[in-house]
C-alpha cells in the first residue's frame, strides 16, 4: 500500500521518467548499429580487460593465421557484412518490393505511432474518468484522475493492437485478392494455389523462384504463406470494439441516473416533495391576516413541479444524444486507427528491409556510395583493433614460446589484415558451397536413377513377372530328388536293377 501511496503521490514524476526512458530507448534503438560498433571496438581495445590482452597470448595458428586474428575479425565480419551492399542489392531490394506489390508503401513511423496513441489516449480519458468513479465509489477526485489516466493508457494500447492487427489483416487479404485473381485469370495454372518451401525463396537476393509466375512470386513472399483470406483479427477487433462502446454507453447512462438521484430537482417521488423554489403565497396576505386561496399554492406548485421534470428530461435527453455521439466518435475513431495499419505496413517477410536500404536513396549510385563509406568505416574499425593486437602479440609471443613459425607470423602481420580476412572467407565459403552443391548434385543422381529403375509400364511388369515365374518353374522342374538322382546314375550305367 505504501509503494502505491507513493506512486499516487509522485505519479507525475515517474510519468516523466517513464517518458524519458522511452524516449532513450528509442534513440540507443536507432543509432544500435554505431554505439554496437563503438562498443565491440571499446571492448578489444581497453587497456584494464580488452579481449586483446587475453588473446595476445594465444599463440595457437590455423592455416596460416593466429586464432586471436580470426577471433577479432569474425567479431568485426558482421557488421562489415550488413554494411557491403552492392549496387545488385539495391536492384533486388527494388525487384521484391515491386514482386510483392508494396512498392511505394511505408511502413509506421513512431511519430506516427505516439500520435496515433495520443489520440487514442484522449479519447479514453473521458470515459476513463466516468469508469473511475464506478471502480471506488469512496476515491477522491485526486484519485480518481490517476485512475482514469491509468484506465485511459491501458485502452488506448489495448485498442492501438487490436485495431493495427485488423488493417495488417485486411492488406494482406487485398493482396491475396490480387494473386487469386492473377491465379484464376491464368489460363495453365496449377489446379492448386499452394506457395513454395526452400531456404531461398522468396528471398531479396538470388532467390530461387525468379522463373515462378508473378503471382507465385508474390504469394512466397508474404509473411504467412497462404493463399487464403484471414478474417480472425478482424472479428476479433470488431466484437472488442462493440462491446467496448456498448459497455460505456451504458456506464454513461448510469453515470447520468446517479447524478439525477442525487438531484433535488429531479428526486421527487410522485410529486410529493416541495422543491425549494416554491413561493410562500402566505406572506403575501400577512397583512391582513387572511391566508392565500388554495387555488393560487396548488397552481404555484403545479408549475414548479412541471418546470423541475421539463428540465430533469431535457438534462436526460440531452445526455442520452451526447452519449451516442460519443459512441459514434468512438467508433469512428477506431476505424481510422484501423485505416492507418492499413494503409501502413508490409505484408512481406521482407519488405520492410528492402524498404530501409532503399527509401532514403534516390538513385543506384548515392545507395552505392553511401554503404562503401559504411563498410569502409567498419574494415578501419576492424583494423584497428587487429594492428593493436598484431603489435601486442609481437611484444609477448617471443617470451612464450621459440616456435620459428610463430616467429616468421609475427614478422609477416602486415600481409594479414581485415580485407585478406574476407577475402580467405569468401573462398572457403565457395569452396563449401561448391562441395554442398555437389553432394546435393551426386544425391539427386541417386534419386533419379532410384526412380528411373522403378518406373515400368503395366506391360512391362507384365512381362518381368512371366519371365520370373517361367524361371523359378523351369528351376523347380530342373531340381531333382536323391531318388532321381540315383536312378538317373544307375540307367547312365547300365546297372538296371
Amino acid at each position: 500500500m505504501d509503494m502505491i501511496d507513493t506512486l499516487l503521490l509522485y505519479w507525475k514524476q515517474v510519468l516523466g521518467c517513464s517518458v524519458v526512458t522511452a524516449l532513450l530507448i528509442l534513440f540507443l534503438y536507432k543509432h544500435r548499429e554505431e554505439l554496437g560498433l563503438w562498443w565491440l571496438g571499446f571492448r578489444h581495445r581497453n587497456f584494464i580487460f580488452g579481449k586483446i590482452n587475453s588473446l595476445a597470448k594465444n599463440a595457437t595458428t590455423q592455416k596460416g593465421w593466429f586464432h586471436s586474428e580470426h577471433q577479432i575479425c569474425q567479431d568485426y565480419k558482421p557488421y562489415y557484412t550488413q554494411n557491403h551492399r552492392s549496387g545488385q542489392y539495391y536492384d533486388d531490394c527494388k525487384n521484391y518490393l515491386d514482386i510483392v506489390g508494396e512498392d511505394g508503401r511505408k511502413p509506421m513511423t513512431t511519430p506516427m505511432v505516439l500520435g496515433l496513441m495520443l489520440v487514442l489516449f484522449l479519447e479514453a480519458w473521458g470515459f476513463s474518468y466516468t469508469m473511475s468513479g464506478f471502480i471506488d465509489l469512496t476515491a477522491s477526485e485526486n484519485t480518481r484522475h490517476i485512475m482514469a489516466y491509468i484506465l485511459a493508457f491501458g485502452f488506448a494500447v489495448g485498442l492501438a493492437l487490436v485495431t493495427h492487427s485488423m488493417g495488417a489483416e485486411l492488406h494482406r487479404n487485398k493482396l491475396v485478392d490480387s494473386i487469386r485473381s492473377l491465379w484464376k485469370a491464368d489460363s495453365q495454372s496449377e489446379k492448386e494455389l499452394v506457395a513454395q518451401v526452400g531456404n531461398r525463396v522468396g528471398r531479396i537476393d538470388s532467390p530461387s523462384d525468379l522463373n515462378e509466375k508473378p503471382y507465385i512470386q508474390r504469394l512466397n513472399r508474404l509473411k504467412l504463406g497462404t493463399a487464403t483470406k484471414t478474417y480472425r483479427a478482424s472479428i476479433i477487433t470488431v466484437c472488442a470494439v462493440i462491446v467496448i462502446a456498448a459497455s460505456l454507453t451504458y456506464i454513461r447512462g448510469k453515470a447520468l441516473e446517479s447524478a439525477q438521484t442525487q438531484n433535488v430537482l429531479c428526486n421527487t417521488q410522485n410529486g410529493d416533495s416541495v422543491p425549494t423554489q416554491a413561493i410562500d403565497f402566505n406572506n403575501l396576505y400577512s397583512s391582513d391576516g387572511t391566508p392565500a386561496p388554495t387555488f393560487v399554492s396548488e397552481q404555484n406548485q403545479q408549475a414548479v413541479t412541471t418546470g423541475n421534470n421539463e428540465a430533469c428530461e431535457a438534462t436526460e435527453r440531452g445526455s442520452w444524444a451526447t452519449f451516442i455521439v460519443m459512441g459514434i466518435l468512438f467508433l469512428l475513431l477506431q476505424a481510422f486507427a484501423t485505416w492507418v495499419s492499413m494503409t501502413f505496413g508490409f505484408a512481406g517477410k521482407h519488405s520492410r528491409e528492402a524498404y530501409e536500404y532503399t527509401h532514403r536513396f534516390t538513385t543506384r549510385d548515392e545507395f552505392i556510395r553511401h554503404y562503401e563509406f559504411r563498410a569502409t568505416n567498419v574494415a578501419d574499425y576492424a583494423q584497428k583493433s587487429l594492428t593493436r593486437l598484431q603489435a601486442r602479440m609481437a611484444k609477448k609471443l617471443p617470451d612464450i614460446t621459440q616456435s620459428s613459425a610463430v616467429i616468421e607470423m609475427i614478422e609477416s602481420a602486415t600481409e594479414r589484415n581485415f580485407y585478406s580476412y574476407l577475402t580467405l572467407e569468401q573462398s572457403h565459403s565457395i569452396n563449401r558451397a561448391k562441395e554442398e552443391l555437389a553432394q546435393v548434385k551426386e544425391a539427386n543422381k541417386i534419386q533419379a536413377e532410384l526412380r528411373e529403375s522403378t518406373k515400368f509400364s503395366d506391360d512391362e511388369m507384365r512381362k518381368r513377372l512371366m519371365a520370373e515365374f517361367e524361371a523359378k518353374s523351369q528351376a523347380d522342374k530342373a531340381v531333382e530328388t536323391e531318388e532321381e538322382q540315383r536312378a538317373r546314375l544307375l540307367d547312365e550305367m547300365g546297372l538296371k536293377p
